[in-house]
């Protein structure tokens, strides 16, 4: 029964939670640049440029994890079928739209830079989702979940870095503690939908634990400390913890909550015309 029992998937690693990681956090960041350009406020393009550097590193940390890396290109061979190919297709126009829009301090094309990274974003959602045989990614809450915490995650980083420099204007610290709330109410729904027998029990103490951590220091404690007037330093604590509560949600989700399905049977067989007996699902409960 224990060959048969949820096991962690080894096929995606830290590099792989580092390209969710960086992937999110670039795209809210290229969504809040856009936000700052159509306001006028200054060095947009600085945080359009650390948004492309960003999420080009968690591309590279997945370029890494391939088997046989020079054999990239093929992930653009199906786009038809695989959200990890429209990933690579959005990719490939955000890098070039994005860059332009840095260069020339157009907030159209880093508008349409941001808007591909949505797009880019939302396709990691979907390959989690489309991932059947881990429960924990299965769920329909993991979309909006994870696409929320992409937008808090870069909204966090940019109020850190403009707390820290300068302060932060009230529209962007207003945004990001709506995205804390949300991605709070979100985490909960997400834990609901996979409350009683649709996680193996060896999951549950990790999605117990993440989901608290998420919800009191990465939603509640920034919102606590953005919500009022507050000096710089609160605010730049509040970005980072907003951030951090992502990081650490996606670097769970997929190294310690990435439990298979396993396997069941039915009823147990036995020899000649005796009755079969019990049924077995090891690792869930009963």
């Amino acid at each position: 029964m224990i060959a048969i029992a949820p096991a962690v998937q080894h096929n995606w690693d830290w590099r792989a939670a580092g390209n969710f990681v960086c992937g999110g956090t670039g795209s809210g960041l290229l969504a809040m640049a856009a936000g700052a350009a159509w306001l006028g406020e200054p060095l947009f393009e600085v945080a359009a440029i650390a948004a492309l550097a960003i999420i080009g590193l968690g591309l590279f940390l997945v370029w890494l994890e391939i088997g046989r890396p020079w054999r990239f290109a093929n992930v653009f061979r199906n786009p038809a079928t695989s959200w990890m190919s429209r990933e690579a297709w959005a990719a490939a126009l955000l890098f070039p739209v994005g860059a332009l829009g840095a260069v020339t301090g157009s907030p159209v094309l880093i508008s349409i830079a941001a808007a591909l990274a949505m797009v880019f974003l939302f396709c990691q959602a979907r390959m989690l989702h489309a991932a059947k045989g881990i429960p924990a990614w299965r769920d329909a809450a993991v979309v909006p979940l994870v696409n929320a915490t992409g937008l808090t995650e870069g909204g966090g980083l940019l109020l850190a870095a403009a707390a820290m420099t300068g302060g932060a204007p009230n529209w962007l610290s207003i945004t990001v503690l709506i995205l804390v709330i949300w991605r709070g109410v979100l985490m909960l729904v997400y834990v609901y939908r996979l409350r009683g027998r649709k996680l193996p029990i060896a999951a549950r103490g990790s999605l117990a634990s993440m989901a608290l951590l998420v919800v009191m220091a990465g939603s509640l404690l920034p919102a606590a400390l953005l919500i009022t007037t507050v000096p710089d330093w609160a605010q730049a604590l509040g970005g980072l913890l907003a951030a951090g509560a992502g990081w650490y949600f996606k670097y769970v989700l997929v190294c310690r909550l990435a439990f298979t399905q396993g396997f069941a049977i039915e009823h147990s067989p036995t020899r000649g015309r005796s009755p079969a007996g019990p049924g077995a699902r090891p690792g869930w409960a009963r």
